[in-house]
């Protein structure tokens, strides 16, 4: 019978070892016992002449080699990580912030405590870290997720920056070596993080059920509908002035808690536009624009029978239009 060929066996290049410790193939030793980080069932090391060195199962199953790469970095950043925690470890990192647009630099490690192996954010599809580092209340300071060809999704990281924890984007190619945590973040990517800027201001809405609602209070009265430009207050970004309140709502705000559906008009030109009904019978729409360094926000009610006929002509696809403009010629029309 021919042997297989190489390039349709299944390469895994990690598994457990007999403490329970994620293993490289390059540190297996020949006769070791070994098992799957994801189905915990045994594995060998081919350590063999022939064919690349590699971890495979004793029994066929389904484990796929991204999933167990996963798995198995996922164990070794948890360990990694309760082994900082509880040796009181500085963890330093600096990132520019996407809120406020400023740099900042913070201890990521600073108020740890439990680390969690696969957390779970309630339901919701994509709200789940592969490694997670809480603080004595339960709250998450630090996210982490591996990256592969599908994970994370946007969805996730969409929902992970809207949050106040640090959210760290690990390679799964990487190949940690030896035992320090602080080297494993230098290898990752912040895409998300706290703002101490966002901490100081006060009297900012920032919740998505009263972001809604706010929406929805300021075209139930007349006029029925309102626009304006997305602001800095105190240093804060992306901020929309709406009556006595301020509505927080950067881009990755906006697509959690409103949604709705992209328009690219031209590099650097975006509308979404989302539909809601009205208690009424009629419809709001909501529309949010980003051109370049611009943003805006629209709400209109449409009353019983009325049909909401957005459209965008050539004119604001060039590059002296602003945000503002798009929204009020679709609130006006």
């Amino acid at each position: 019978m021919d042997k297989p060929l190489a390039s349709k066996l299944i390469l895994y290049r990690w598994a457990l070892d007999e403490m329970g410790f994620p293993a490289q193939i390059s540190q297996a030793v020949r006769g070791r016992h070994y098992t799957c980080p994801l189905c915990h069932s045994p594995m060998i090391a081919r350590l063999g002449e022939e064919l690349q060195h590699h971890f495979s199962h004793e029994q066929e199953t389904g484990c796929t080699s991204e999933a167990v790469t996963r798995a198995a970095l996922g164990r070794w950043i948890t360990l990694q990580l309760r082994d900082a925690v509880q040796k009181h470890q500085v963890a330093k990192v600096e990132w520019t912030c996407a809120r406020c647009g400023k740099s900042h630099s913070a201890d990521v490690l600073a108020g740890g405590g439990p680390v969690h192996e696969g957390y779970q954010w309630g339901g919701g599809a994509g709200r789940f870290a592969d490694v997670a580092l809480l603080d004595t209340a339960g709250n998450v300071l630090m996210a982490i997720l591996i990256q592969d060809d599908t994970m994370p999704t946007r969805e996730t990281l969409d929902f992970l920056r809207g949050k106040d924890a640090f959210t760290v984007v690990v390679p799964a190619s990487v190949t940690p070596a030896g035992s320090d945590f602080r080297a494993l973040l230098t290898m990752g990517e912040i895409v998300g993080a706290a703002c101490p800027v966002l901490k100081q201001v006060t009297n900012i809405i920032r919740e998505g059920d009263a972001i809604r609602q706010a929406l929805r209070d300021v075209v139930s009265r007349w006029p029925g509908y309102f626009y304006g430009a997305l602001e800095s207050v105190d240093g804060l970004s992306n901020v929309l002035k709406l009556d006595n309140a301020a509505l927080w709502l950067p881009p990755e705000q906006w697509r959690e808690f409103i949604g709705g559906t992209r328009n690219p008009l031209a590099p650097g030109i975006q509308v979404t536009m989302k539909e809601w009904p009205h208690h009424d019978g009629g419809t709001i729409m909501l529309y949010y624009a980003s051109v370049r360094d611009t943003g805006a926000v629209g709400v209109k009610r449409y009353g019983p029978g009325q049909v909401p006929t957005p459209y965008i002509d050539h004119r604001f696809r060039n590059r002296n239009v602003t945000a503002l403009d798009i929204i009020y010629y679709l609130v006006m029309q």
